[in-house]
């Protein structure tokens, strides 16, 4: 199987079927950007646009701060280098003893040492472009020389460059995780698309009402539900099949709200030990005020195995304000926190 959903499946049955917590629905959103300026406003200040995505804000004419394209003005060059890099990311956490996935570069070029690479590694492995996002280009738990070869052809073949990663697989869910100024503040796991099994309909008729349903949701309705077909043809469901009553079915492998996927308010779940290896990270990239840790986790337990895959740091923190489960969480106040916060301590 590509990909193992039985972490997540567990994570759905605890935190959302088992105390029936109710999806959100949201009638109006607003922009990253528009999130931070209200943000600022409240507080008194002025607000300016000085060129396309990039405002400033005042306090008593004295610039406090501002945002570029929804990244706070805390934000370090050194950091936003580093992190684009997937590869540089990983030997920068690796650095500071932040467990990571081990893994190397590679590109159109090297692809036969990709291939020794790859069959030289002890375990499963996943395939992704260096600079990709959003899921795109990705696969999971590659075993085979076969699927290594599709993966391969996955990546190169996503429009982000030349350079793919290879690196271990590791079964669990995603954490998105916001530190802000050094202490976590707010975390939400990004679930795969998933439909649950009512006893009556089949699973295409349930991904059907799940995007009639989304079509009254501001934040998810631009989304579009990705099923898989391969990863179902290796998986327990099929399109025309009737699932239990409860029984969850995901539909394809990757975590992506883009992709038709949830997200769960965990800040109030995660363990302390989710909450060191976040905090640890961020650490890694000094001097950055905000920073979006991407973790994953078999469980939300003190004993779960924990890896930090990416980091980021312009993190689209809109999917706080506008999450799928759970309190949503004003993420926009924290970061305009620290920018205010930045700005006196350098005054």
């Amino acid at each position: 199987m590509s990909y193992d959903p039985r972490n997540l499946i567990a994570l759905v049955n605890d935190e959302i079927l088992k105390p029936k917590l109710p999806i959100n629905t949201y009638d109006r959103i607003k922009s990253r950007t528009k999130l931070m300026l209200g943000e600022a406003r409240s507080r008194g200040w002025e607000t300016q646009k000085v060129k396309d995505g990039t405002w400033i804000f005042l306090n008593n004419g004295k610039t406090v701060g501002g945002t570029v394209y929804h990244g706070p003005s805390t934000q370090s060059m050194f950091a936003r280098r580093v992190s684009n890099d997937k590869q540089a990311t990983k030997l920068t956490l690796q650095a500071n003893n932040v467990p990571t996935p081990n893994g190397q570069k590679f590109n159109s070029a090297t692809k036969a040492e990709a291939l020794e690479y790859f069959k030289a590694q002890d375990r499963p492995v996943v395939v992704k472009p260096n600079g990709g996002t959003r899921g795109r280009g990705v696969s999971l738990n590659i075993k085979d020389t076969e699927s290594f070869e599709k993966a391969w052809t996955k990546a190169a073949d996503s429009g982000y460059g030349d350079e793919i990663v290879i690196e271990e697989y590791f079964a669990g869910f995603d954490i998105r995780v916001l530190v802000i100024g050094g202490r976590v503040r707010v975390a939400c796991s990004r679930l795969n698309a998933f439909v649950v099994g009512d006893g009556k309909h089949t699973v295409q008729k349930l991904v059907d009402l799940e995007i009639q349903r989304r079509q009254a949701d501001a934040y998810l309705k631009s989304t579009e539900i990705n099923i898989d077909d391969d990863w179902l043809a290796e998986s327990p469901w099929a399109l025309d099949q009737v699932p239990q009553h409860g029984e969850v079915v995901v539909l394809n492998p990757i975590s992506s709200l883009g992709g038709g996927g949830f997200t769960l308010n965990v800040i109030d779940k995660i363990s302390r030990q989710h909450i060191a290896v976040a905090e640890r990270a961020a650490r890694a990239f000094p001097g950055t005020g905000t920073v979006g840790v991407d973790i994953f986790t078999s469980s939300l337990k003190p004993d779960a195995d924990i890896t930090v895959l990416e980091i980021n740091t312009q993190p689209f923190f809109d999917m706080h304000h506008y999450v799928s489960y759970g309190e949503p969480v004003n993420a926009a106040s924290y970061i305009v926190d620290q920018i205010e916060r930045t700005q006196l301590l350098y005054s």
